[in-house]
């Protein structure tokens, strides 16, 4: 949620803006499936299973591989020592990521060596599944005749986008997917919002200041982060940012509602909506933008998430972040407050 503090005066040296972020989760996150990763990590060792890479799109998959991988490896240490090449067989295929968050959760977790991924092919070159795909069936192209058999880690409740798109491409690939974790709904969303609702303070506009939230002007409020670091996000935005015209008053003037809601994914978004339609945070079933209410502005992470905006709320998002980072979507979030 986000409000701020306009400058004391015209005079002051810089017109600042503050954003005051307040986050909670939509969903809650439990691994499973591990021993039978575990199983196929130490296959691919053995010479049971062949792999030519893995697929990893969210940080839970990647907590999936690191609790797997230390199973791995105490078992492989008591182990007899192995010829190199069988020893560092998954330190040799590469992993397709989705995100620079993606990536650097798996480059920097602690994996023995012999576990440690040398080449992670997407990054900061890719923000969705389609984009990953896209990548994926660009490399496989180079060889056409050969089938890449993939370890695939998703959620119970994963997108389709990326299979698809690589059907679509014709890629010759087999993914092998296994699920790692298990997303629902957190317990405790339906009381966050309430006790947010009662503590957003009153803001009312300084004179001068643009008007309070208006249709042209809907408000917006973080929740369900559920791809970036939280408190990435929230820094992020919380930093001063020099205006570049009249500050804008971010709290609705009831007080009662968050001037902006962040989703960060359709599956978080999907279990949000029926409180934050109770609320009137959010249009109603097809009512859209029609109703003239005002609400809080709708950002999103990316354009997987806009399109599920579009098709969920019947509106357009008021920002969307062109990477799914925090510094895209704190930029989105800006330009949209000024108009730019």
């Amino acid at each position: 949620m986000t409000h701020h503090s306009a400058p004391e005066s015209d005079h002051d040296d810089a017109k600042d803006r503050e954003y005051c972020i307040v986050s909670f989760p939509i969903l809650s996150h439990s691994l499973q499936n591990i021993k039978e990763l575990s199983d196929r990590i130490l296959g691919a060792v053995d010479g049971k299973y062949k792999y030519d890479g893995v697929v990893i799109t969210s940080k839970r998959a990647v907590q999936a591989w690191v609790e797997a991988c230390k199973t791995v490896a105490g078992i492989m240490q008591k182990r007899p020592v192995l010829d190199p090449p069988c020893e560092r067989i998954w330190a040799e295929v590469p992993f397709y990521v989705v995100g620079p968050a993606t990536a650097k959760s798996l480059s920097s977790s602690p994996l023995a060596p012999m576990l440690q991924p040398s080449e992670i092919v997407g990054a900061t070159d890719t923000g969705t599944g389609e984009a990953l795909a896209r990548i994926m069936a660009q490399r496989f192209a180079e060889k056409p005749t050969q089938t890449q058999r993939l370890l695939y880690l998703v959620g119970n409740r994963h997108s389709l986008t990326l299979q698809e798109t690589l059907t679509e491409l014709k890629a010759p690939v087999e993914l092998d997917e296994l699920c790692v974790y298990s997303t629902e709904k957190d317990a405790k969303f339906e009381s966050h919002c309430r006790m947010l609702a009662q503590e957003l303070p009153r803001q009312i506009p300084t004179p001068g200041t643009r008007s309070p939230v208006t249709l042209k002007h809907r408000g917006l409020a973080l929740t369900g982060l559920d791809t970036d670091d939280p408190a990435r996000v929230a820094k992020l935005l919380e930093k001063k940012t020099e205006s570049l015209g009249e500050p804008v008053n971010l709290l609705s003037p009831t007080g009662q509602a968050p001037s902006w809601i962040v989703f960060f994914s359709p599956s978080g978004g999907d279990h949000a909506l029926p409180e934050l339609r109770t609320r009137g945070w959010v249009p109603q079933p097809d009512e859209g933008a029609s109703s003239g209410k005002p609400m809080p502005k709708i950002a999103c992470i990316g354009p997987t998430t806009s399109e599920w905006v579009r098709e969920r709320l019947g509106c357009a998002p008021d920002a969307v972040a062109q990477r799914p980072t925090p510094a895209s979507l704190r930029e989105a979030i800006v330009c949209a407050e000024y108009g730019v």
